[in-house]
């Protein structure tokens, strides 16, 4: 059968339609987007109404730094062992340096209850948006996948959970074994013992909690990098003892106090401490003028009934004014406490000048 052709005519009205309809779609899409837009800004929710408006309204908040919310609703869709706090640092990382104007979503699977959309921004692709339905109309959410890795330390025997969602047995690798922060202390008596996970895929320090929902505080152990698990601890006297023992700790290589005084707070049973007492101090300048400042307990877990470990850090100044010297150090230390009765006692000690935030990187 003969191929029929239009006659040129045909094909330029033919033509001229396709473009007017084809602009005419464009002009209700961006018309409809800077509605949309101009009700995010409003605060106007009735723009939840659609999958589209849905994301309009995620990117306006992600402009707008506001991550409220964002870490939930993306739990919702893809649960993980991600903190709040890991979750909102790395989606501000990720649109760190994008022109949010700029960013546009096309729809990839639209049809599905969760549905999905793709970000771009230029020839970038910015990743996947979900989509899902709730009372009140659509809830936009933005999943992140992490390449962390961390080795956990919790007490030996519980049963742990992330998020509510208990965490796997094939995620333990060790069990009932001693907490590494504990090591070259003699008395094995005293040492907590702990089951250790191995958790990847983590944008930043997961959320852990014991099997009643109880959260755990984290603190990475400076020799081993693992990361150390316990109850919160909140009594202030407890904080501010550890900032005195340090402060004390640090004294004695300056020769502002005695070796006494290293020694009645600390558990002797240990080799730090047998280190210690032999550690020469007659190297220090004389000075007249001495002073600690901006003490503070960075993290702190306690790991049993008996056991607790921090990290803190201050600044010590010195100055000697005939000779001319004067200096401020930033200190660091990674302090192991055991109670003997009624009273918390060092029992291990690490020194990490990098925990205290004036430090200075080395070039």
């Amino acid at each position: 059968m003969a191929e029929k052709r239009l006659k040129p005519v045909v094909a330029i009205l033919m033509i001229a339609g396709c473009t007017a309809i084809t602009l005419g779609v464009g002009a209700v899409y961006v018309n409809s987007q800077k509605k949309t837009f101009t009700a995010m800004e409003q605060g106007d929710s009735t723009s939840l109404s659609q999958p589209g408006d849905a994301v309009t309204a995620l990117l306006k908040q992600i402009q707008n730094q506001d991550y409220t919310g964002l870490y939930d609703s993306a739990q919702h869709t893809d649960p993980s062992m991600d903190s709040e706090s890991a979750y909102d640092t790395a989606l501000a990382d990720h649109f760190s340096g994008v022109d949010m104007d700029s960013v546009l979503y096309y729809p990839v699977d639209t049809e599905s209850e969760i549905k999905t959309y793709s970000l771009s921004s230029g020839d970038t692709a910015l990743g996947i948006v979900k989509v899902y339905s709730t009372d009140s109309g659509y809830q936009a959410c933005m999943p992140l996948t992490g390449t962390k890795s961390y080795t956990i330390e919790v007490p030996a025997g519980s049963s742990i959970q992330s998020n509510g969602v208990a965490i796997s047995s094939d995620k333990l690798v060790q069990s009932n074994t001693a907490a590494s922060n504990f090591n070259d202390v003699y008395d094995t008596s005293i040492i907590p013992s702990v089951d250790t996970y191995q958790l990847d895929g983590l944008l930043g320090y997961p959320s852990l909690s014991d099997a009643n929902g109880n959260a755990y505080s984290l603190v990475e152990d400076v020799i081993s990098g693992n990361l150390l698990a316990g109850t919160a601890v909140t009594d202030d006297s407890i904080k501010d003892l550890i900032i005195t023992d340090g402060e004390t700790l640090a004294a004695y290589p300056a020769r502002d106090t005695s070796l006494s005084a290293v020694t009645a707070i600390s558990f002797t049973n240990a080799l730090w401490y047998q280190r210690y007492i032999t550690l020469q101090n007659t190297w220090f300048s004389d000075h007249e003028t001495s002073s600690f400042s901006n003490a503070q307990v960075l993290d702190i877990c306690q790991q049993s009934d008996t056991t607790i470990v921090a990290h803190v850090s201050f600044d010590y100044y010195a100055k000697n004014t005939s000779e001319n010297l004067e200096r401020t150090w930033n200190i660091g230390y990674q302090l192991t406490f055991v109670k003997s009765g009624d009273t918390w006692l060092v029992c291990n000690t690490a020194i990490d000048n990098e925990l205290n935030p004036a430090s200075v990187p080395a070039e």
